[in-house]
């Protein structure tokens, strides 16, 4: 074969391969749900998130990645829950200007106390192959073979999970937590952190809605009251979920994730109550 034809050949080859990536992608309307490991679960999530800019951001841990967005019917609405981690690598993003801000931020208070240190996620932000996948979602984390792979089998578990009828829950009305919280000073130092973030956030022109969500699974006294801490010192709604929603209207798919009917159920009622909230001055 001359070099020519082998030229040829390997062109036509990677041009059929990216036509089977692209059409793979188009039949997940956008984002595959879940890959590997959370390391690329999250970073898929964020590159899709961000682009094109949404009107509403999930901000929190895998919790808050088991919640549908526009790619699973609900417009406007975009899902950036890192998997083993919380909404702090995303609050770091938008407070330095390389996110985008939305009109409402949803943030998780289950896991908001996992913020103190920087991490992979944030490095990963801030690398040229992370934008390259936002510019260029074929060359993203959510669309690498594995994660076609690991969604198949995510939908499929969804569709074994059936339909669940809304619950009769009524929105809890946000309001920003207005008791005196008591924190050791390393977590005090950390919600003063997460409580700078936010503010930016808001002066950006977003509203900010902390948002307690159900789980069988109890995150420690100094987890929830960091949260309430920074809802306190922000002024940003607080909701808690847990006994809106709570079994057996719902359901979990182990001790800590909500299944797909409970978490679409979830997101109704978030943005529910986020329908309560009046857009801050910008």
């Amino acid at each position: 074969m001359t070099a020519g034809a082998y030229l040829q050949t390997l062109c036509g080859t990677l041009a059929l391969c990216f036509a089977i990536q692209a059409g793979s992608l188009r039949a997940f309307n956008g984002r595959t749900h879940k890959g590997e490991s959370n390391f690329f679960s999250s970073v898929a999530r964020l590159q899709t998130g961000i682009a094109p800019p949404p009107s509403v951001m999930l901000l929190g841990s895998s919790m808050t990645g088991r919640l549908p967005d526009r790619s699973e019917g609900f417009d406007g609405v975009a899902n950036l829950g890192c998997d083993g981690g919380s909404a702090a690598p995303t609050l770091r993003a938008i407070a330095r200007g390389d996110f985008p801000t939305p009109a409402t931020l949803i943030v998780e208070a289950n896991t908001l106390d996992r913020a103190a240190e920087e991490g992979e996620i944030d490095e990963a932000i801030r690398s040229g192959w992370f934008w390259a996948g936002v510019r260029v979602p074929l060359l993203g984390a959510t669309a690498r073979p594995s994660a076609f792979a690991y969604s198949v089998l995510f939908a499929r578990s969804r569709r074994l999970q059936g339909e669940r009828t809304a619950p009769p829950a009524t929105a809890p009305s946000p309001r920003p937590w207005d008791a005196p919280v008591a924190l050791t000073p390393a977590a005090e130092a950390a919600a003063s952190k997460l409580a700078a973030l936010i503010n930016a956030a808001k002066q950006r022109g977003a509203r900010v809605l902390v948002v307690q969500l159900p789980t069988r699974w109890q995150p420690g006294t100094e987890a929830l009251a960091m949260a309430r801490d920074v809802s306190r010192r922000t002024g940003a709604g607080y909701v808690d979920l847990t006994t809106a929603l709570a079994e057996p209207e719902i359901a979990f798919t182990d001790g800590v994730h909500l299944d797909g009917p409970s978490a679409a159920l979830c997101l109704r009622l978030i943005l529910d109550s986020c329908a309560a909230m009046a857009l801050p001055d910008r």
